[in-house]
């Protein structure tokens, strides 16, 4: 055991050594040319960095402008290939038997919209002449017991005797209006006579 330690140490000794001679010439060389080497190196690889990000821009803008155009144009071709494809089942015979059920479909739903229009329109006019019909009616009714109340106040004595005393004072108003059309004229008599 002690033998075996001992014959460790000394092979750990010497690669320890070895290491430091390595790590010596490392830092001699790194010191030396190679630093001035990597430092005249790095503008370089700074300058070389910029232009290499400038470029796969540049080809990334490039590229994303053709996916665009690419991708436009792949829409179309899609349209395009489904109004053909529309067509021609429009063209094939069951394409055609169904666009003539379809066509069939819309000409009597459109016939049953303008007949359910023109039943609307039918029964609004009905109602509007019934409208009409009722307001004359009630109107008429409205004026004829109107008249009838008339009459009848007309016929009791409280009403003769307004209708007394109304007619009593139309009478004077009349003779009032003579009077004064009397007066007036010999105003305008004796106005004249004296100025002749």
């Amino acid at each position: 055991d002690a033998h075996a330690l001992r014959r460790w140490r000394a092979v750990a000794s010497a690669r320890s050594a070895r290491l430091r001679r390595l790590e010596g010439k490392a830092r001699a060389v790194l010191a030396g040319p190679l630093s001035k080497a990597v430092n005249t190196w790095r503008p370089l690889g700074r300058r070389y960095a910029i232009a290499r990000r400038a470029l796969s821009a540049m080809c990334l803008r490039r590229l994303g402008a053709g996916w665009r155009g690419w991708h436009a144009a792949c829409t179309v071709a899609r349209e395009r290939r489904q109004r053909a494809q529309v067509a021609l089942r429009k063209m094939s015979p069951r394409g055609r038997a169904q666009s003539k059920a379809v066509n069939a479909w819309k000409a009597s739903a459109g016939f049953r919209c303008r007949q359910r229009a023109s039943l609307a329109r039918l029964r609004r006019q009905r109602e509007t002449h019934a409208v009409h019909r009722w307001r004359a009616v009630s109107c008429e009714a409205a004026a004829r017991r109107e008249q009838l109340a008339v009459a009848l106040h007309k016929l009791s004595p409280e009403g003769r005797a307004k209708r007394s005393a109304i007619d009593q004072l139309r009478a004077c108003a009349a003779r009032a209006e003579l009077m004064r059309g009397a007066v007036v004229r010999l105003a305008n008599r004796r106005l004249s006579a004296g100025f002749e």
